[in-house]
């Protein structure tokens, strides 16, 4: 027992004098920046964490250790670069290790830093920018039958303000809401959701939209409506035989009575004969409503004949 006591204050004392010594020690130390510039932003990603290469007495070195996740080193950008921004859309400022040793080491008491990793800190800036772009809705719907859409799907608000390097901003044409899928749906539904940034430096002035899904039973309507020549020249009268043509389509049923033969545009296009003259033309379906789906044109082919004004 005499022999355990005396042993444990040897090794007590012995460590106490180890930590007095002078030792070299490698530490992997995480590193934020602070005071980049006000209207840049990053294009790539900074390490969050730097090797460092110090000198020290073993008890400094172990007190540093002991909180180091709490204590991360601070870059101070303005501090290590004192030049003017250049003027470029996107440019790249690298600063060495030399540069910052003294911002590091002014951080880490007692020590004395000998190297530093990467030898270079590269700065990958860009001008940030803002433009608003539309949302569209990620759906996979499977409607019940004889159901359809009453019109679009209604999203809103239907487009969101995006901010982030102009370089990423430009490639953005749209931002996705997250997936929803129903399966045999036969009622109307709304659901808020999230909105998808296509990358990760690039921020969305809204995270969710309302999306409303009209769904509604529908019957078939026909319609008759005048078949008009398109892209006729002034010298020239395009006739038709007949001289109209049937429409059938879905409507729901609440809109039955609000299509009318004046919402649809049929056209017989000139350009189609004007080349190489054939014996019938096809009718096209030129202007619909929103309201319905499926739409059919009888006859498909029509006689014509043209005639000089």
């Amino acid at each position: 027992m005499v022999f355990l006591i005396f042993g444990s204050i040897a090794t007590f004392f012995w460590f106490l004098r180890a930590l007095e010594q002078k030792y070299v020690a490698h530490i992997e130390h995480p590193v934020v920046y602070t005071n980049l510039p006000i209207d840049k932003v990053l294009v790539r990603e900074l390490p969050t964490r730097i090797a460092i290469e110090v000198e020290g007495k073993g008890n400094a070195i172990l007190r540093h250790n002991w909180n180091i996740k709490k204590n991360p080193i601070k870059i101070a950008f303005n501090q290590v670069y004192r030049n003017n921004i250049p003027k470029e859309e996107t440019f790249l400022i690298s600063i060495s290790a030399s540069e910052i040793r003294p911002m590091v080491e002014a951080q880490l008491s007692k020590l004395v830093v000998h190297r530093i990793e990467p030898d270079s800190l590269n700065f990958y800036f860009s001008e940030n920018s803002t433009k608003r772009v539309p949302v569209v809705a990620d759906l996979n719907l499977d409607l019940e039958k004889q159901f359809m859409l009453r019109g679009r799907v209604t999203i809103t608000p239907d487009s969101v303000d995006i901010s982030g390097p102009t370089i990423s901003i430009n490639a953005v044409d749209s931002i996705m809401t997250s997936d929803l899928e129903f399966k045999k749906l036969d009622h109307s539904v709304k659901r808020n959701l999230s909105l998808i940034s296509p990358l990760d430096r690039i921020e969305l002035s809204l995270k969710r939209v309302a999306v409303e899904i009209a769904v509604e039973q529908y019957t078939e309507k026909s319609l008759t409506v005048p078949i008009e020549g398109i892209n006729i020249p002034d010298s020239v009268h395009l006739k038709t035989f007949p001289s109209h043509a049937q429409i059938t389509f879905r409507v729901v049923i609440s809109a039955y009575d609000l299509i009318q033969s004046q919402d649809f545009r049929v056209g017989a296009d000139y350009l189609e004969i004007s080349s190489s003259p054939l014996t019938k033309i096809k009718p096209r379906i030129i202007m619909a409503p929103d309201l319905i789906e499926n739409p059919r044109i009888n006859p498909e082919l029509v006689d014509y004949l043209l005639e000089q004004k």
